[in-house]
């Protein structure tokens, strides 16, 4: 999985590069807790624009990152989500949970 990131204030973007699914979750979880434990951040935007598909692994890795930050006072805003994948969150009813914004200055904006 390839994963990059940057910062705007006190905000983490990290951009997804490939799908997200059983044999890679462990690497984005992982990504974001650095990040957390290194950078002393706990608001995060995950830009899903290259991604594709999320398997039920992704989904289960991104409520749990959720649930992480909103632990120590964090948040974290989904941001170019594809048709496919805003279809999945609608089934799931995963969109009650998520911010879902269309691109990253909007996100950006919802922060306070």
């Amino acid at each position: 999985m390839v994963l990059t990131s940057s910062k705007n204030g006190n905000v983490v973007i990290v951009d997804v590069h490939d799908d997200i699914n059983f044999e890679n979750t462990r690497e984005l979880k992982t990504y974001v807790q650095q990040m957390i434990d290194q950078e002393h951040s706990v608001n995060f935007i995950i830009n899903l624009k290259l991604v594709n598909f999320i398997d039920s692994s992704g989904l289960g890795t991104l409520v749990s990152l959720l649930a992480l930050l909103k632990k120590i006072n964090g948040q974290m805003k989904l941001v170019g989500i594809n048709e496919t994948i805003d279809e999945l969150f609608k089934l799931t009813r995963l969109n009650d949970f998520f911010e879902i914004y269309s691109n990253n200055q909007d996100a950006l904006d919802s922060f306070s």
